[in-house]
Parts: C-alpha cells; structure tokens; sequence
C-alpha cells in the first residue's frame, strides 16, 4: 500500500535571528533511545552543531548551565486549535422558503462549516499561548483551524515570539459541527454536505470554472492527491467514515482526536494511519457506591468504560499504530500531566517520549530536522528539572531555533 504521506514537506523555517549558544553540564536524553550522563550541546544558527560528553564549548559563545538537569529534544505537540486568529464567519444568507421554492442558490446557503480556503500558515497569534507551550516544553505544534466540515490548511509553527514562516501541511476535515441551524445539522447530513463539497471540489479541480470559488479552491489539493487530510475523528463511526471516504475520493488521510481509534488499531494499522492523538484522559470515575447514588452496576460500567477509552494509546502502540500525542482536548498547560496519566496507567516511558519527539517529526515529514538531538537537527530543546515522567519534575527553559525562553515559576 502507498505510504501516507505524498511527499516529503518543506523544512520548518529557521527564524531569521537565530541563535549562537551552548547548552553545558545536563544529562542528555537524545531522543533516539540513547543518553549521555553529562555533555554539551553546541547550537550555532539555530541549528544543532555539537553533541557530546567532550563536544568543545567555543570561546565567547553564550553558555547555558544545564548541570543537575535533564535536557530533552524538543516536545512537539500533534495537534492544536490554538494559537490561531481566524477571519470571522462569513453571515449566513437568509434562507429561501424552501416550502414554495427551491431557488439555484440554494446550494450556496447550505454550505455551512465549509471554510476551504483557510490557511494556519497565515493566521499565527502565538503571543498569548507561548507561556503555556514553553512550560510544558512543547517548541513545535501542528496548529488546525477549528470547527466545521472543511476547516482549511493546517500548519506546523515553531512555538517563538520571533518572525517565521509556518509549513503548510494538510487540509482538516470533519463529520462534525458546521455550525447554523437546519441542514445539514445530523450525522447523515454532515456526512452528506461534506461528501457534495468534496464531489464539487473534485470538478472544480478539473474543469476550469467561470467564477472562482476560493473555498473549493482550498480543497483542491487533496482531491489531485497533492496532500491528505487531517480527519478530526473521534469517535469508531468517523474513522469508519473517514476510510470510506478516502476510498472514494481516493486521496490519503491521517486521523486527528482518535478516542476511539483503539477499537480500529489493526485496520489503522494495516493501513499504516498515523493518529495525533488526544490524551486527556480526564479523571477515573469514582465506583464507590453512595446511599443516594446510582447503583453499584452503573458506576463500575461508567469506570469500565473510561478505562477501555483510558488505553486507547497503550492498545494503538501494541497494534504498532504511529502516534503523535495532541494537546488540543485540555491545552498546552495539561500536555505533561496528561502525559505522566498514561504512564501511570502502564505506558512505556520510552513510547512515551518517542510520542513526544521522534513519532511526530516523522508523521509530519520533518524526521531530518526535529525529534532528536542531533548535529544537522533545528536546535529545539527542553532542559527539566528532572525526569519527564517524574510529577515533580519542572520546564526549567525551552530552546526554540536556539533561543533561549525562561519558564517562570
């Protein structure tokens, strides 16, 4: 079967003033299994120059002194609705009265949560979501427009304050939440409106219309299989939904959310579908039986259940499912508790980190420049006050292209 991914992305750009510093003294966890006790790491023009126990420290470079801590590759976040600042909803058309009419316009006004020619790429609004990122050592995000059928271009943005050019990845789409009263407004009729845009998509690509229709034009890509689709799909019906779809316009397709997508791993598996997926959790439901509460039956199945949903992660990476972990149910600031939940619950620590790291500069195409430290590689990096996975355990600094951002206390 073809591989997912078309063709491999353009690298993420290094932002302009990037930065000379060295890194000195912590225990280095390269990200690709392997760590050093106590070494350097030589960053020079944002990118990676030196890792080592000896690698030599220049003269006059600006040092970090990283002893005592535990240094880490930057954590890339697969999924996130934040960080954007959308161009408002166009006003609905009032609509016809379809009891005496049904007027050739009547398609357009039904079009709702088709936003096909959103592009993250040109929406950035980190200022007020980097203090959260940092501390939870997040240095990259794919960042997706939310809500609605066709929700437009995702991106993948460094976590900086400074200028940069986000990569354009794939289009997002959804069975769920077009916004609007009326149609499509049920299960069979997003599945249907989004089936007819894509169906319409697909002859605007190849025909040449008379008039421009920019939201069609967003969409076009997917259906001349130039990219793939980013399906927000929770629950097993959408990623059923989400396959039958693919086959039938024949482009390829990665799932995003995926609480669910365990009762699919092998298919997902076989088909080698990565998942960016949603691990909040949330909290285990109490079965303890109280004098005026619901029986004692209705509490354990209420618990089964969140723990069938709870190992979603842990039954993907057996099935051997290529996962990147997404922030977006809980945000930025929930990533690491989120994070240190499933271990608890029996995650290995090193998939763990490899969700964090590796698994998602891979889905993303970006393998030769994120997820490791290594020489070559974008000199993203987070310095711990200790283990990751340790509950106590604190963001110390961030290091996104080089640049150094404190986290407060």
């Amino acid at each position: 079967m073809r591989h997912w991914l078309i063709s491999a992305l353009s690298l993420l750009a290094v932002c302009a003033s990037a930065q000379d510093v060295a890194i000195v003294g912590g225990r280095i966890e390269l990200g690709n299994g392997k760590s050093i006790p106590k070494g350097n790491i030589i960053i020079r023009g944002g990118k990676i120059a030196a890792v080592g126990a000896n690698a030599s420290v220049p003269a006059g470079i600006t040092t970090y002194d990283a002893t005592g801590t535990t240094v880490y590759p930057g954590f890339i976040d697969g999924f996130s609705t934040t960080g954007l600042k959308l161009p408002a909803s166009p006003d609905p058309a009032t609509p016809p009265n379809t009891t005496v009419t049904a007027p050739p316009t009547m398609w357009e006004m039904n079009r709702k949560g088709i936003r096909g020619r959103l592009n993250a790429a040109e929406c950035l609004d980190l200022a007020g979501v980097l203090s959260d990122a940092h501390k939870a050592g997040i240095t990259v995000a794919l960042l997706s427009p939310g809500a609605g059928l066709v929700r437009g271009r995702t991106a993948i943005a460094s976590m900086t304050d400074e200028k940069q050019s986000a990569t354009p990845f794939g289009i997002g789409l959804s069975y769920r939440g077009s916004g609007g009263t009326g149609y499509p407004g049920t299960p069979m009729g997003y599945t249907a409106l989004l089936r007819q845009t894509l169906a319409d998509a697909q002859t605007y690509a190849t025909n040449s219309p008379s008039k421009e229709d920019l939201d069609l034009k967003g969409i076009t890509p997917l259906l001349k299989k130039e990219t793939f689709a980013v399906f927000a799909a929770d629950s097993e019906a959408d990623i059923f939904r989400a396959f039958k779809t693919s086959e039938e316009f024949g482009f390829p397709f990665l799932v995003s959310g995926g609480r669910e997508a365990y009762q699919k791993a092998d298919q997902l598996a076989a088909a080698k579908i990565p998942v960016l997926v949603n691990i909040a959790i949330g909290t285990e439901p109490d079965a303890k039986a109280q004098p005026d509460g619901p029986p004692q039956a209705i509490l354990d199945e209420r618990r089964d259940q969140w723990r069938e949903r709870a190992m979603n992660v842990m039954v993907l990476e057996k099935a051997k499912v290529k996962v990147a972990f997404s922030s977006d149910a809980s945000g930025f600031d929930n990533y690491l508790g989120n994070v240190r939940k499933l271990i608890k619950l029996g995650l290995d620590k090193n998939a763990a980190l490899r969700a964090m790291t590796m698994s998602p500069a891979e889905i993303f195409g970006m393998e030769k420049t994120l997820g490791s430290i290594e020489p070559g590689k974008t000199g993203n990096i987070v310095v711990m006050t200790g283990d990751f996975s340790d509950e106590k355990s604190t963001v110390k600094a961030t290091f996104v292209n080089g640049k150094k951002f404190e986290v407060a206390k």
